[in-house]
């Protein structure tokens, strides 16, 4: 994601802060006895499915559709120059694309079922391999 130079740095602050502060806010305002733990803090259900899964689905959806346009542009970027010597290149470019868009966090919805801790253990494994995953594909291959 590369910011346009005519946007201040102070409003992507305020947007990246308070977006989340917006959603944790909404969340503590409507049920504040969501946030229990015996040994930390975390959210119950129904607030955990309102204040993370849905915005991690949205997340996602918006990562789908840029992943889509991509594939769309170098589709027509390919078929224009008929250079298929860097189709290679463009694969390896759409699975670090994939990577870095997010796709473990699909993970998190099953956090709350019987399987948790197993869902957590792959969660965070799989988020830790990102880094390795993207430069395996991006320089190594």
């Amino acid at each position: 994601f590369v910011l346009a130079r005519d946007i201040p740095i102070q409003r992507v602050t305020l947007f990246c802060f308070g977006v989340p502060l917006l959603i944790v806010g909404a969340t503590a305002a409507a049920d504040f006895s969501a946030y229990k733990g015996k040994h930390y803090c975390r959210l119950e259900a129904p607030a955990y499915y309102g204040a993370l899964i849905a915005p991690i689905m949205l997340v996602l959806a918006i990562n789908a559709i840029l992943l889509v346009k991509s594939l769309h542009t170098m589709h027509n970027r390919i078929k224009l120059q008929l250079n298929m010597a860097q189709t290679g290149t463009k694969v390896k470019g759409i699975v670090g694309l994939t990577f870095l868009l997010g796709l473990t966090w699909l993970l998190a919805i099953p956090m709350m079922d019987e399987a948790k801790l197993y869902f957590q253990y792959v969660f965070a494994i799989l988020n830790t391999l990102q880094g390795v995953a993207i430069f395996v594909f991006q320089l190594v291959l």
